[in-house]
């Protein structure tokens, strides 16, 4: 059996309690890091684990981690930086079986964001996509290369870092515009009221600093509904010479640089997690890495792709067909899943806590966990 993230994981544990058939857990990103990321303490613990049930999450993270046979984890930095926490660490620790932990990076869809070859968009979405252009961006600026931001409107993925890197840089938001991805919102200048509350928090700081700034006419909204419209999209902007960004505080690892470096797109993707691996090993670049914390770098580092943009798509299209594909990930799982029926006597045996003792479900648990490590 396979299980995904927390609860996956913990519906294997009780399958694999009461049947004894192994089963693998990727935990693609585990709680303590969101706990962290969002600044838990005392004044907030409890707070925050009522919206985000950080105590139910651990403790199905811990059963899942505790009683698989094989973790598949996207990187190395996962799993050393990750499962190593001091919320996961004592089980880690006592991990006996050498297979346990392997490095399994997820791959890009490589037919359905494959490079430009001949014309191979939409030709009714290309035209949606110069409609949103011309609403958009000033005539003057229309054959821009743009910087594509196609992330979700999530707090941690630093759109507002983004948008400031942008403003604050004369040369950057003179030589291209920028394209937010906002699922769901037909024109983001005329309305956005239909968007959640969190998102709707994003996008009013998002205006404050495109008024503050005067960015009206550089920058574009675009709703992109479905994995097709993003591929196109990619594609589509790498006859501009366009180039993908993702600032996010912290990234687990990164599957949309990978997708849009597969179609060509230069990837600018924050350092803090998984990418630090995808676009740099043995001193050799296949994107450019900034600190998301830093809006100058994330800026400099934009204008590095831009100035550098040959070097940089190639790069990215080797990488990922070299290392990310489904077909690589599927062969890497295949092999460590026969090894654990090869030992499968050895690993069974290693037996089903379902509720590690060290966490229960009683509500002081985060309570003394933030003030421990306040």
């Amino acid at each position: 059996m396979t299980g995904h993230y927390g609860d996956g994981g913990l519906a294997c544990a009780m399958l694999k309690h009461k049947t004894t058939i192994p089963y693998s857990f990727t935990g693609h990103s585990l709680g303590a890091q969101k706990l962290e990321k969002l600044g838990m303490n005392t004044e907030n613990v409890e707070k925050l684990d009522e919206k985000y049930h950080f105590t139910e999450r651990i403790l199905a993270e811990r059963t899942a981690i505790y009683n698989s046979n094989l973790i598949f984890v996207s990187t190395e930095q996962e799993r050393d930086e990750q499962y190593s926490h001091q919320l996961y660490k004592d089980i880690t620790n006592n991990f006996k079986h050498p297979l346990r932990f392997v490095v399994t990076p997820p791959g890009a869809n490589t037919k359905v964001f494959a490079p430009m070859v001949g014309d191979n968009i939409s030709q009714g979405f290309a035209r949606v996509i110069e409609n949103i252009i011309t609403r958009d961006i000033y005539s003057e600026r229309r054959n821009l290369p743009f910087i594509i931001s196609a992330s979700r409107l999530d707090p941690k993925k630093n759109h507002l870092g983004l948008i400031k890197a942008f403003a604050i840089n004369n040369e950057l938001n003179t030589r291209a515009n920028l394209l937010i991805s906002v699922r769901g919102i037909k024109d983001a200048f005329e309305t956005y009221q239909n968007a959640a509350p969190d998102e709707l928090e994003i996008l009013d700081k998002i205006f404050e600093v495109i008024n503050e700034y005067n960015l009206i006419g550089k920058i574009s909204f675009m709703s992109i509904n479905s994995q097709t419209e993003l591929a196109d999209t990619y594609r589509y902007m790498t006859k501009r010479k366009s180039i993908f960004t993702l600032t996010a505080l912290y990234e687990p690892f990164g599957l949309a640089p990978i997708e849009a470096m597969s179609t060509g797109l230069p990837a600018v993707v924050t350092k803090y997690g998984g990418p630090s691996d995808v676009l740099y090993e043995d001193g050799i670049e296949f994107g450019v890495l900034v600190d998301a914390f830093d809006e100058v770098d994330i800026s400099k580092g934009l204008l590095k792709a831009l100035n550098n943009y040959e070097f940089y798509k190639t790069q990215g299209m080797k990488r990922v067909k070299e290392k990310y594909t489904w077909e690589a990930t599927a062969k890497k799982y295949l092999d460590a899943i026969s090894k654990v029926e090869e030992n499968s006597e050895e690993v069974v045996i290693n037996n089903y806590f379902i509720e590690p003792k060290s966490i229960n479900l009683d509500k002081t648990f985060l309570r003394n966990y933030t003030l421990k490590n306040k």
